[in-house]
């Protein structure tokens, strides 16, 4: 009797798990972990660059999926005068009209380190320091299978985001603050291993 019972928990257990994995097939869901990396280039900035970090999608339904990522970048500003490093944490809700097209929408905590370098002619030093911005981005971008396991996506979005920064008046020997628009385009690329 108990053999029999065991075996009809172990066939419940296979049926029910066929049954998620064809239910997940139909949802078109999956979930997966990687890498990317992005050129930037930030409206008032004297330079862009590249960005790289770890990214998390999870697609829920058909046509919903959702986006976590992390990166690291930093940027000059003012002649060099001013270096920015920000660690962009970024939430996104993905919009699929067909499987490999997305529109996104999102926003994003952008953990920032300010350094002043040297001082002005009166010797008056700005220091350094750190924030915490919030903005926001959208975007459009294609993704793809490489493999049954493997994915690879490119979009490109635009980020809404803004800094205060110190200004030295050699004149007056006062420091100001002022706003430096840091909106910029990336090109993104990445690459998924799905579960």
């Amino acid at each position: 009797m108990n053999k029999l019972l065991l075996l009809i928990l172990l066939i419940s257990g296979l049926s029910i798990a066929q049954y998620k994995n064809e239910t997940r097939n139909d949802l078109n869901t999956r979930f997966g972990i990687g890498i990317t990396a992005a050129w930037f280039n930030p409206v008032d900035a004297d330079n862009g660059g590249i960005m790289g970090g770890l990214v998390a999608r999870a697609k829920f339904m058909k046509f919903f999926g959702a986006e976590l990522s992390v990166n690291y970048r930093s940027e000059d500003y003012g002649s060099d005068f001013v270096s920015v490093t920000t660690v962009p944490v970024l939430l996104s809700a993905l919009v699929y009209p067909v499987d490999f097209l997305y529109g996104l929408a999102g926003i994003g905590y952008y953990n920032t380190s300010i350094e002043y370098s040297g001082t002005n002619l009166t010797g008056i030093d700005l220091g350094d320091e750190s924030s915490g911005e919030v903005g926001g981005q959208f975007g459009l971008g294609l993704t793809f299978p490489i493999s049954d396991r493997y994915r690879m996506f490119g979009d490109i979005r635009y980020h809404l985001l803004g800094y205060e920064l110190k200004r030295l008046d050699n004149v007056a020997q006062s420091i100001s603050s002022y706003n430096v628009d840091a909106n910029f385009l990336s090109v993104n690329l990445g690459l998924l291993i799905e579960f």
